[in-house]
C-alpha cells in the first residue's frame, strides 16, 4: 500500500496538535510504516522538531508518516 498524501489542511491540524502535546503526555497514534497503518498508544517519551520525530514509549515515528493523534485524557 502507497503512503497516504494529506491535504494541506489536514497536514495543519496534525501540525497543531504535534505543537501542542508534551512529554509524558497520554497519546495514540495512527502511523504508517512498511506500507500498512499501525497504532501505539502510551507516554510521548520525546519529541524533536528538528529531526521530525515523536517518540511514544519506545517506537519511533517520523512526523510526516503520522496519520492521527489522540490526546488520552484521564478522567
Amino acid at each position: 500500500m502507497p503512503k497516504p498524501e494529506f491535504s494541506e489542511e489536514y497536514q495543519e491540524e496534525l501540525d497543531r496538535k504535534l505543537r501542542q502535546m508534551h512529554k509524558n503526555d497520554m497519546v495514540s497514534v495512527v502511523y504508517f510504516s512498511r506500507g500498512e497503518f499501525r497504532k501505539v498508544t502510551g507516554m510521548v517519551a520525546r519529541i524533536d522538531s528538528t529531526a521530525k520525530l515523536l517518540k511514544v514509549v519506545d517506537t519511533k515515528i517520523p512526523m510526516g508518516d503520522i496519520y492521527e493523534i489522540e490526546e488520552q485524557r484521564h478522567l
